[in-house]
């Protein structure tokens, strides 16, 4: 991993801060959400043989290499996983001169656990915040994301598809509220629009994201803050870049906006 340009992750740092003066049920949500969506983590590692530098940005293996990730152990003897929001933490353990790292996901670190029977769970920063996601609570987040990875869709509307545009009898105000939060906190997100679209006899909420991003991971996070509150209705997504987005958003006002 290359020291100038480390992997950060502030706003999880912030909300497992608050979750920690705070422990409330919205708090233990983001943290959670924050690290299943969204977040990267530094990962010591541990090379049987070391991999040779091509001196492009990427390395090669040898065929027999293996590798191995350090772990800890509790006094309880629960044998964990341990993650690090960045350098900073990492090096709370860890003090090598030039440490091999990986860069991994919720996703990496939920398989990895919870295919080795002898391992506890996941620690994120065990020597700062200490947040510990046990077995059961790491099958709870990959089941919960497959959710919500199925009910995201980004709509892809052509010209000729017939659709009705329109405004909500009712707006879902605290589902917008949550997505503005969600909005807010992502730089790339410029404004946002709700419209209602009608399409083969059904309805949906249709979310307009003007967004610099990675629209995809943006939408996957709104969804996931909106959906409690919209008593089933469904949500459906498409970037202002494409033509029906910015057709869908014309003359209206949005409901989040960065200016």
């Amino acid at each position: 991993m290359d020291r100038n340009n480390p992997v950060t992750n502030p706003y999880l740092k912030e909300c497992m801060q608050a979750l920690k003066q705070d422990n409330s049920e919205e708090n233990q949500n983001r943290v959670l959400q924050e690290i299943a969506m969204q977040a990267h983590f530094l990962s010591l590692v541990v090379f049987s043989q070391p991999p040779k530098d091509n001196g492009d940005g990427t390395a090669t293996f040898e065929k027999e290499s293996t590798m191995q990730f350090p772990l800890l152990t509790t006094a309880d003897g629960s044998i964990l996983c341990p993650a690090f929001t960045d350098w900073e933490e990492l090096n709370k353990w860890r003090r090598e001169e030039t440490p091999r790292t990986l860069v991994l996901t919720f996703d990496d670190y939920a398989s990895m656990v919870l295919r080795d029977t002898h391992l506890t769970g996941l620690v994120i920063n065990p020597f700062g915040e200490n947040l510990v996601l046990d077995r059961a609570l790491l099958t709870h987040m990959q089941a919960h994301k497959a959710q919500i990875l199925a009910g995201v869709q980004e709509q892809k509307i052509d010209k000729e598809t017939q659709v009705l545009l329109g405004e909500p009898a009712e707006r879902p105000e605290a589902a917008l509220a949550a997505m503005a939060a969600i909005f807010r906190e992502n730089l790339d997100v410029c404004a946002a629009w709700l419209r209602l679209l009608r399409r083969d006899d059904t309805e949906s909420y249709l979310i307009v994201v003007d967004c610099d991003g990675d629209a995809r991971a943006v939408f996957v996070q709104a969804a996931a803050a909106a959906r409690p509150h919209l008593q089933g209705m469904p949500l459906d997504f498409v970037p202002y870049s494409a033509d029906f987005g910015r057709h869908a958003a014309q003359g209206v006002e949005p409901f989040f906006s960065r200016d």
